[in-house]
């Protein structure tokens, strides 16, 4: 488990029983149960800001060699530049600049201006008079994001708040203690059934349902956190 300081936001946790199903997680963490990568280092995130949400647990399997590919000049990059990043990776295929104007309406200049960005940090290709994303496996090095919510009681907020996470995670679950599951629990029908189901006593933590898997880069925000955690990494 490796231990980074980032400075995405964060609240305090508060004291009581799902702070302690929290840490009693942390304790049972079992990297196998998580990922069969043994080339991976795993980063856990307490109460972090993320797509103005605060899970109460996120996951970050890291791929360190992948950092072989980091550019400096990504540690320049702003919000918007990664916002037109994530939409070349969606598209997948060249588009000039009236095509990004079109589709995202921004103004030629302040596209320009992004791009060159992205082109200095080598993210980019530029074709002709059109760009395209690079190899998404040499610039996304985090192989996994898995986010967690705990609850004691009010279980089925615990999965609306889950399936926000996935927007933005490889896969997303709720953390319950075995003395409340339930068949009524096991089989609630969450948003396209994405939502997986984590169950804890005191000797260890198992899987009761497995999590739909999300191909991340799923979003901005997951975006966030690469740059994010890669940047802390390079300035190391």
């Amino acid at each position: 488990m490796v231990n980074l300081k980032i400075s995405l936001p964060f609240r305090k946790c508060k004291k009581g029983p799902e702070a302690d199903l929290i840490k009693s997680f942390i304790s049972t963490i079992d990297i196998n149960l998580i990922t069969q990568n043994n080339k991976c280092d795993l980063l856990v995130l307490k109460e972090t800001c993320i797509s103005a949400h605060y899970p109460d647990l996120v996951l970050i399997l890291l791929n360190r060699s992948k950092l072989d590919y980091w550019n400096e000049k990504r540690l320049l990059l702003k919000k918007n530049d990664i916002k037109i990043l994530h939409h070349l990776y969606l598209s997948n295929k060249k588009r000039s600049i009236d095509d990004l104007v079109f589709e995202l309406g921004f103004n030629e200049r302040g596209l320009n201006k992004i791009l060159r960005r992205l082109y200095n940090a080598e993210m980019i290709l530029e074709v002709g008079d059109c760009f395209i994303i690079k190899n998404i496996d040499q610039l996304f090095f985090i192989s996994d994001i898995i986010s967690i919510e705990a609850k004691i009681k009010n279980w089925k907020n615990a999965f609306r708040q889950a399936e926000l996470n996935y927007l933005f995670s490889s896969e997303s679950y709720v953390l319950l203690p075995e003395k409340i599951l339930n068949d009524k629990i096991i089989s609630h029908n969450t948003s396209l059934n994405q939502v997986g189901i984590i169950g804890i006593n005191n000797y260890k933590t198992y899987i009761v349902k497995k999590s739909q898997k999300n191909k991340i880069p799923a979003s901005y925000y997951s975006w966030v956190l690469n740059e994010e955690i890669g940047g802390v990494i390079f300035n190391a």
